[in-house]
């Protein structure tokens, strides 16, 4: 069962809206993962005003107004999770609710052309820490994850095969894996850290 909802994160406004939308659909809110993004390679000279404020809406801020518009549907399902029994939620009690945020490997180590990308991807990494922070007392966990480059349409319009090989790659599969791992609880020891998971060349 899955409900779709066409938005625009660089209209704010319909930003704020996709957590309540979901929480009306489903009666609850789980998770929140923030995956999108936009990423042009550009020297710091090309990176105008108008271009520097599209990455920034998307990659910063869209993040930033979904968390908080979630915030506090994700508290609500923690306590009704803290409320479970081991029998009602059969033997294995459910992992508390989370947020992961796919950041980058240009946060610690930035290609030539990505001043905008690299930077507005990083404040995601501020981001989970805060969440784990303020989230702790509540039983919400997050994460950032931060991959190399992955063999993605996005990549392939910054980067040719010739510049970066499929070799060098990760498999969009090998960051999911991390995600499901951090929202299964499997990696509560990274909360409030940020991931790298390297691209293997």
């Amino acid at each position: 069962e899955a409900l779709i909802l066409p938005a625009d994160l660089g209209s704010l406004e319909q930003a704020a809206s996709i957590p309540e939308q979901a929480h009306a659909a489903f009666g609850r809110l789980d998770g929140l993962i923030n995956n999108a993004g936009i990423a042009p390679m550009l020297p710091i000279e090309a990176h105008t005003p108008e271009l520097l404020d599209e990455i920034y809406r998307i990659n910063t801020l869209a993040p930033a107004i979904l968390i908080a518009s979630a915030w506090p549907m994700l508290a609500e399902q923690a306590k009704q999770t803290a409320g479970q029994t081991a029998e009602q939620a059969h033997s294995t009690p459910a992992p508390s609710p989370v947020i992961v945020n796919i950041s980058s490997m240009a946060t610690v180590d930035p290609f030539p052309g990505f001043f905008g990308y690299a930077s507005s991807k990083a404040a995601l990494n501020l981001m989970a820490k805060s969440c784990a922070l303020e989230g702790e007392p509540l039983g919400v966990r997050a994460f950032a994850v931060a991959p190399g480059a992955v063999e993605t349409g996005l990549l392939r319009s910054i980067l040719s095969t010739e510049q970066l090989p499929h070799s060098a790659c990760l498999a969009p599969a090998d960051v999911a894996k991390v995600v499901v791992e951090c929202v299964l609880g499997q990696r509560d020891k990274d909360n409030g850290s940020t991931i790298l998971v390297p691209s293997p060349y």
